[in-house]
């Protein structure tokens, strides 16, 4: 679980975390992702924006329906409505099939449970 997708409601709430003001912890964050967004560094802190930039072999358990990106990604009249978060399940298997597992040291497995890091 924790594979998020790049969406405005969620990235810009990352701010804080590589803000001098916040947590500064941008020294965590790969450099090549860093020089890509250079204005935007908490974008490298999304698994869809950071997971193009792995130098390691990575495999992903993650849920279409994860109870936890409901909450943070979705607005709640989309969390409310089965055809949306329809829609944001297509489009995160999507994201994790076109950054990782078109990738040969990717792996992933999504399955459809109602859960978050279980």
């Amino acid at each position: 679980s924790g594979f998020y997708m790049d969406v405005p409601s969620f990235t810009t709430l990352k701010r804080f975390v590589v803000s001098p003001w916040g947590q500064n912890a941008s020294r965590f964050l790969s450099r090549a992702c860093v020089a890509t967004y250079p204005k935007a560094t908490q974008k490298c802190l999304i698994a869809q924006i950071a997971a193009p930039f792995l130098q390691v072999a990575t495999f992903v358990w993650q849920s279409k329906y994860d109870i936890d990106q409901k909450l943070c990604e979705l607005s709640p009249t989309c969390a409310a409505s089965s055809p949306c978060i329809d829609a944001y399940a297509s489009n995160l298997s999507h994201a994790i099939h076109v950054v990782l597992t078109d990738h040969l040291q990717h792996g992933a497995f999504i399955d459809t449970c109602e859960r978050h890091c279980d």
